[in-house]
């Protein structure tokens, strides 16, 4: 075979590669079924479903359809409860409000409650230097309440004596784990929603137990096989996903996420979390 069919292989391939990598793995979504034990689960939610979508970045280069589609899935799964972990929007490329209102129209709700924290790009940080800003997180809540998202921002909502508390995002100076656990009781069981990992060595949590659900890394969208995510905005890269030990009684999980900023994905696919709510 000559030099100019090797480059010609080489091309097509390179294409064929770049075009599954932007345009088929961002949008295969896999939906992971794990059980999720909490200490002192009170015995009504024993079996009870609770789904996780988090960084679904509605706006910008998300394709909507991707989106809307995912959500008809799992309002076809009927959940029990529903916690959206942040970054519902990305600002980078324009005002993302309108199509997060429409992709909204198909937001699946939980049988007992549906809830979400905020993440950075709520705030409109969407990339190194850029500011907080506190009018475009009240936007991003006003639209998830519209449709019965309950907004958590350092505050806690009970369900069936089990105590969901949200944190306000760890970065925009906001994040308040005392306020949040107002009113909720030492004894009782509690499920932590807090969209950046780098809150979880704060010295604040010290003593804490539960489970805390997250985003954010979207599991860095990128991994060659055996080595590690090359991008990761996170200090702590033993929180860049799945499952981990935060301290003793006190276990973490991080979801890939559903949507990007960037559509490309590689090895990393778009994630919705099925937990079992099980007694621990």
């Amino acid at each position: 075979m000559t030099l100019a069919a090797w480059i010609v292989i080489g091309v097509v391939a390179a294409a064929a590669f770049a075009w599954y990598v932007i345009h088929i793995t961002p949008h295969r979504v896999e939906f992971v079924r794990r059980p999720l034990p909490i200490e002192g689960l009170p015995p009504a939610l024993a079996g009870r479903t609770l789904i996780q979508i988090s960084d679904i970045h509605a706006g910008g280069l998300m394709r909507d359809r991707h989106l809307t589609e995912t959500f008809d899935r799992i309002t076809a799964l009927a959940p029990d409860l529903v916690v959206w972990t942040g970054d519902h929007v990305g600002f980078r490329f324009g005002d993302p409000l309108p199509r997060l209102a429409k992709v909204l129209a198909h937001a699946p709700r939980g049988r007992l409650g549906t809830f979400a924290v905020l993440g950075n790009h709520d705030y409109g940080h969407g990339h190194p230097g850029s500011t907080y800003h506190e009018h475009l997180a009240a936007a991003v809540s006003q639209a998830l309440e519209r449709v019965g998202v309950t907004v958590l921002r350092n505050r806690s909502a009970i369900v069936e004596g089990l105590a969901i508390v949200g944190l306000d995002e760890h970065r925009s100076g906001r994040f308040d784990l005392s306020r949040a656990l107002a009113g909720v009781t030492p004894d009782m069981p509690r499920l932590f929603l807090c969209h950046n990992p780098d809150a979880f060595d704060r010295a604040e949590w010290q003593g804490v137990r539960g489970w805390i659900l997250a985003g954010h890394t979207h599991g860095g969208q990128v991994k060659l096989p055996l080595l590690p995510a090359p991008v990761l905005q996170i200090r702590n890269r033993r929180y860049s996903v799945g499952e981990a030990e935060a301290a003793p009684g006190r276990r973490v999980y991080v979801a890939r996420g559903l949507g990007y900023i960037l559509p490309i994905r590689f090895n990393v696919p778009p994630e919705v979390t099925v937990f079992t709510l099980v007694r621990a």
